[in-house]
């Protein structure tokens, strides 16, 4: 049980392989409330997945087991958290992304199953790759910034699709 959370930490290359079954969290697997924090430093996740079989590598770092459960991804005093796998979890469980308006957190992969709640805190989806981010509800305050991708030539750009009692402003 981590009580203080996780902070200023790197999760790079980590999986989990089983012979047939369901597998989940390449890096983490939580069904209770977890804090991932970056303070004046970076929090890193990339290259961490499961598999199964032979079957295609799900790049999924964390999972959350319950729908009750919320994972926080809180970045303060100028730190990073860079996701470059997804998170996935039971339907209906929060991720909170927070911060104290100096912090960012970079996502580079989707954010499934969630109710996502944002505050305070710059998000940055601009990687150089235009990407469908589906949450289950957004609930965006007015102190979230949003850095996306913009393809100007192709008249694309990083998209948002949010499900029902989804709220709040996006500023990009």
């Amino acid at each position: 049980k981590i009580t203080n959370g996780i902070t200023n930490s790197t999760f790079t290359d980590n999986y989990v392989k089983i012979a047939s079954g369901t597998v989940y969290g390449g890096a983490i697997y939580t069904t209770t409330y977890l804090s991932i924090n970056a303070d004046n430093g970076t929090t890193l996740f990339s290259g961490n997945y499961t598999q199964v079989g032979t079957g295609e590598k799900d790049y999924n770092a964390i999972y959350v087991g319950s729908s009750s459960a919320t994972l926080k991804l809180n970045a303060v005093n100028n730190g990073v958290i860079q996701l470059n796998d997804n998170i996935n979890g039971a339907s209906g469980y929060d991720v909170k992304i927070t911060g104290d308006s100096t912090g960012v957190v970079k996502l580079y992969n989707d954010i499934k199953n969630a109710d996502v709640i944002t505050d305070n805190v710059t998000v940055d989806t601009a990687n150089g790759q235009i990407h469908n981010y589906n949450f289950k509800t957004l609930t965006s305050n007015a102190t979230t910034k949003y850095s996306i991708d913009i393809d100007l030539t192709n008249k694309t750009s990083d998209k948002f699709i949010v499900g029902g009692n989804s709220s709040g402003k996006i500023t990009i």
